[in-house]
């Protein structure tokens, strides 16, 4: 089992169950994906903080933003060396490309799944990819968990999930599907905090 580092880091978090303003979000990631990465570490109050992990498809797709905005770019600089028109609508492209690349590398940065004492919670940059998911899942309305590569509620960038069943502040079923870095840690620890086994699936255990 990876050794989790103590991290001397505050817990950036909603003083409340609900869920956070846009501004709040953004802001949470920009602090976030300023810091350097560490995988899985226990912070400051003690609760066990898990980033996401990253699979191949979007790093393409960063790789493609990129890519992309070189070409808008240069083709631009080709085209204002020739006097040649469109110059602002493909430095326009280039810029958009570029500014899409750099987000999404800043969103899987600051992207994190944080095991608290009472629940598991899912901060900004977790909820921006799935808005309306509440931000706090308390360990005592998780019904059941399983491996999944459900594409249909990704809350993370990899199809390598752990997904979760559980029942909202109303007791409805909802569920998310989270992508821990470490998923065999994350799922012992889910297993100890839960007093819940692993299922093999959604209907396992009905």
């Amino acid at each position: 089992m990876p050794r989790t580092s103590v991290s001397t880091r505050t817990s950036h978090r909603s003083n409340s169950k609900g869920r956070k303003p846009l501004s709040l979000i953004f802001k949470d990631i920009f602090k976030e994906s300023g810091r350097v990465i560490t995988y899985v570490y226990t912070d400051a109050d003690g609760d066990m903080v898990f980033h996401t992990s990253v699979g191949k498809l979007h790093y393409s797709l960063i790789i493609v933003c990129f890519l992309s905005s070189v070409a808008f770019f240069a083709a631009t600089a080709y085209r204002m060396m020739t006097d040649a028109g469109g110059v602002i609508m493909l430095a326009a492209f280039g810029s958009t490309s570029l500014a899409v690349g750099i987000f999404y590398i800043m969103l899987f940065r600051s992207m994190r799944y944080i095991l608290e004492k009472d629940g598991i919670r899912l901060p900004g940059s977790v909820r921006l990819l799935w808005w309306g998911l509440q931000d706090f899942i308390p360990y005592s309305s998780v019904m059941r968990f399983y491996e999944s590569r459900e594409v249909t509620r990704a809350v993370g960038f990899s199809f390598d999930q752990v997904w979760i069943d559980f029942r909202d502040g109303h007791g409805r079923k909802d569920g998310a599907g989270l992508s821990p870095k470490n998923k065999q840690l994350f799922i012992s620890e889910l297993t100890k905090r839960t007093g819940i086994p692993i299922s093999l699936g959604p209907y396992a255990d009905e």
